[in-house]
């Protein structure tokens, strides 16, 4: 099947949806071809050209401040935080709307949080508001910790 052909049957696919599937499907579309380039570009080695190859030392360090987890603080009686630490592949997009009707954060940092676990969603709130949280982010297909 030649590139157009694809496109041509999407497209077609797209048009048959109602406007709320389409604009999830365009959107998981964006990020499966965002994460396909991600990956074609790590996979590719350095051709020699005017871009140094990166400092291994370096990036592995920054690689661990970045999945570095911050503990939170001995929390108070009652206190809890809340800490995404997976999520069903398929329902990623229900997971980081969620997130973002949580946190109040723009579509590009929920989707790095839920890209990078275990992170904390919320800290510093009351059990029960935790539990809520906990229910929430779970009927949409991720799961959840609460300390």
């Amino acid at each position: 099947m030649t590139e157009n052909e694809k496109n041509l049957r999407d497209l077609e696919e797209w048009f048959k949806m109602n406007p709320t599937e389409g604009a999830a499907y365009a959107f998981q579309k964006q990020l499966l071809e965002e994460e396909m380039a991600r990956e074609a570009g790590q996979a590719q080695a350095p051709t020699g050209g005017t871009t140094p190859p990166p400092d291994t030392a370096a990036e592995n360090k920054r690689r661990e401040e970045e999945s570095a987890t911050p503990e939170p603080q001995s929390p108070k009686a009652g206190e809890a935080t809340v800490i995404l630490t997976a999520f069903n592949e398929i329902r990623k997009l229900a997971v980081i709307r969620e997130v973002i009707a949580i946190t109040g954060l723009g579509l590009k940092e929920a989707k790095d949080l839920v890209e990078s676990l275990p992170k904390p969603i919320k800290t510093n709130i009351s059990r029960e508001e935790a539990e809520n949280i906990k229910k929430a982010i779970i009927e949409k297909g991720g799961t959840v910790e609460i300390r």
